[in-house]
């Protein structure tokens, strides 16, 4: 007895993969991504480095201090800038990018500002941490600003899940 009902799922099945995409057609494109976001990954490393070096220069006066985080910051716009030529940047959304950057930046200062006080606590105990203070917030801020920006550009190439795993079942790769 069969039960007219319940549709055929394998008729719906074929219907479904026959919108897919091939594996082999998406699989460049995969390997771009991966390769961009490897490219950044170290690019972020190494601003990372920059800034944690540029942490551990001090100065005696407010000016020199002011000099350096004006120095950081500058040191961040470049890094988003070198990320976004990457990425190539957004077309038509700029604004909603830059807010988002912004917010990034602000929230990467507030984690970077609670972490060199951290820091400040257990060089209480560890003096020789303190050396290592600003290197670390300057570092961190960088870090996490980079890997945000990252994930902002990252986020406007990635593939809907389930079409992903459609695409696989279709092609016997589970």
């Amino acid at each position: 007895m069969i039960n007219r009902d319940i549709p055929d799922l394998e008729a719906n099945q074929t219907k479904n993969s026959e919108n897919l995409p091939l594996v082999e057609s998406i699989m460049p494109g995969f390997n771009t991504v991966l390769k961009i976001n490897h490219a950044v990954n170290n690019l972020i490393f190494d601003y990372t480095l920059v800034a944690a070096i540029l942490g551990l220069i001090r100065s005696k006066t407010e000016l020199g201090d002011i000099l350096n985080f004006l120095t950081l910051l500058l040191l961040n716009l470049v890094m988003v800038i070198h990320i976004g030529r990457y990425w190539r940047t957004f077309k038509g959304r700029k604004v909603m990018a830059i807010t988002w950057l912004c917010l990034s930046f602000l929230c990467a200062f507030v984690v970077a500002v609670l972490v060199r006080g951290l820091f400040s606590i257990i060089s209480l105990f560890i003096p020789l941490i303190n050396v290592l203070n600003a290197s670390v917030g300057h570092a961190f801020l960088t870090w996490v600003f980079g890997k945000t920006t990252n994930h902002l550009y990252l986020r406007a190439k990635k593939i809907n899940h389930q079409t992903l795993q459609e695409i696989l079942n279709n092609k016997g790769i589970r």
